[in-house]
C-alpha cells in the first residue's frame, strides 16, 4: 500500500474508500422479485405462446439497434423506452 497518498491515482482501489449508506427500508413489499423465470415460462406451452406474441407486438416497427446505431437512434428508443411505446 501507498504510504501517505503518494503518488495516488484513481486506480490505486488500495486507497479507494467507499461508502454507502442504504438507510432503512421503508414501506411494505408489494411483490417478489423473481428475476428471469425462462425455465418456468418455457415448460408452460401457453405462457410461453403469450410471451411471444406480446413480444412480437413490443418489437414490431422498432429498429433492429446493433453496434452501429447512431446517437440519435439510441437516445429516441431509450425514449421510447421510458414512456412505454
Amino acid at each position: 500500500m501507498l504510504e501517505d497518498n503518494e503518488h495516488v491515482t484513481g486506480s490505486d482501489h488500495e486507497i479507494t474508500e467507499w461508502m454507502v449508506d442504504l438507510g432503512v427500508a421503508t414501506g411494505e413489499m408489494v411483490a417478489e422479485v423473481k428475476g428471469w423465470t425462462i425455465a418456468e415460462l418455457l415448460a408452460d406451452e401457453d405462457k410461453t405462446a403469450e410471451a411471444k406474441s406480446e413480444w412480437q407486438s413490443q418489437m414490431a416497427g422498432r429498429p433492429m439497434l446493433s453496434d452501429t446505431a447512431g446517437v440519435g437512434q439510441l437516445k429516441e428508443e431509450t425514449r421510447k423506452k421510458q414512456i412505454g411505446h
